[in-house]
């Protein structure tokens, strides 16, 4: 089993921080523990299908609960901000027992040296997905649950890294051979007549939809009117109401076929 590069994996929290806290949006500076820990996998992703597999940080992650987790990679992201001086805030939080943590750190010349230090896919992968999420907590978890290794995983079951899907690259389109003096004369007369012919067409159809136009007549507001929306009403606010309950699944759900599909 590949242990976890604790170096390179401190280098991509702090990276990840760095960028946020770079953004022209002052709220969108500071990031949590959860959004820390996304990052890193989706940078240790972009890495492993351009380098054959291989993640970044040699972290070993899990589907758990509801996207990727490493209990290593969570353990790591206190150590790694207090190393470069990032400010910690506690907000108390009605909805959790615990106080909600955030980080805050803006350092534009440790941001550069970090840029140098991690590969391409990281830091394209940090840049790309901080900018696009930041601390959207819900957009960011969506995304992440869809990823490859997500969808062909199983609860609490190791994420496997795939190489990237090959592009496939569009045929050169062929360089049209030069026309002559009276080949050239007969395309162009041939271009111009086809507009007419267009226009021609289009006036047609204008002329035969003024033809079938139908001129709407005012609705009337009489009773039938009033005890038809009475109706409606009723129908809408008839039956039963939206109620609590679990919905249970067989373990086969996760194997299946068409949950490892690809889709946008």
């Amino acid at each position: 089993m590949n242990r976890m590069d604790t170096s390179r994996c401190d280098k991509v929290i702090q990276f990840a921080l760095l960028e946020a806290g770079r953004q022209d949006d002052f709220t969108e500076r500071e990031l949590g523990p959860i959004h820390l820990l996304k990052y890193v996998y989706l940078a240790d992703l972009e890495h492993a299908e351009r380098r054959q597999g291989e993640t970044f940080t040699g972290a070993r992650w899990t589907f758990y609960h509801y996207g990727p987790w490493a209990q290593e990679v969570h353990q790591r992201i206190e150590p790694a901000l207090v190393a470069i001086d990032a400010d910690k805030q506690l907000i108390s939080s009605p909805k959790y027992d615990d106080d909600v943590v955030r980080w805050r750190k803006r350092d534009d010349r440790l941001y550069e040296q970090l840029e140098r230090e991690l590969p391409l896919p990281v830091v394209t992968s940090i840049r790309r997905n901080v900018r696009k999420h930041g601390k959207d907590t819900r957009e960011l978890l969506h995304h992440v649950y869809a990823t490859r290794p997500m969808r062909r995983a199983v609860p609490r079951g190791e994420l496997v890294f795939l190489v990237a899907e090959p592009v496939e690259r569009s045929m050169a389109v062929p360089k049209p051979e030069a026309l002559t003096a009276r080949q050239q004369k007969k395309r162009t007369a041939r271009v111009a007549q086809a507009k007419v012919d267009i226009k021609a067409k289009l006036a047609a159809r204008r002329a035969e939809r003024e033809k079938r136009k139908v001129v709407p007549q005012p609705p009337r507001y009489d009773e039938v009117f009033f005890q038809g929306l009475i109706w409606l009403d009723e129908l809408g606010s008839g039956g039963e109401g939206e109620g609590g309950g679990e919905a249970e699944f067989d373990d086969d759900v996760w194997t299946s076929e068409t949950r490892g599909e690809d889709r946008e």
